[in-house]
């Protein structure tokens, strides 16, 4: 069944990897990577609760919102306005969001440390009480 579904259109399609077309082994892989993440990550946190790192990571998900538009809003100007990146494939891709993310992560522990909530889930917390 597996060989003659990926030979028609529809088919290879739905067996495709590409993440573009949204097929059934993407979306598998996609699932048992998340979960995969979710487990280790979960099973980190439990056994190291106490440590700087799990307590930074904590500190920085606190602030979650404002790292995710920091995110769109520092890659608009590094990429779009500027031009310091090229968009160049995965790699260059991944390269600086590792970059991006790590520097976030120190700077919104620091942040919520001295400041509590961070300034996007301020702004939210006003919109919607």
């Amino acid at each position: 069944m597996v060989t003659t579904l990926g030979t028609t259109e529809r088919g290879k399609v739905v067996l495709s990897d590409n993440p573009f077309d949204r097929g059934v082994v993407y979306t598998a892989s996609a699932l048992g990577t998340a979960l995969l993440a979710y487990a280790t990550i979960s099973w980190v946190a439990d056994q190291f609760a106490t440590s700087p790192a799990v307590d930074l990571l904590r500190r920085a998900g606190q602030l979650s919102l404002t790292i995710y538009v920091g995110h769109a809003l520092v890659f608009n100007l590094v990429v779009d306005w500027l031009g310091l990146i090229e968009p160049a494939g995965v790699g260059t891709a991944l390269a600086a969001a590792t970059i991006y993310w790590s520097a976030a992560v120190l700077i919104a522990g620091e942040y919520q440390r001295h400041f509590g909530r961070g300034p996007v889930e301020q702004l939210y917390r006003r919109l919607t009480d």
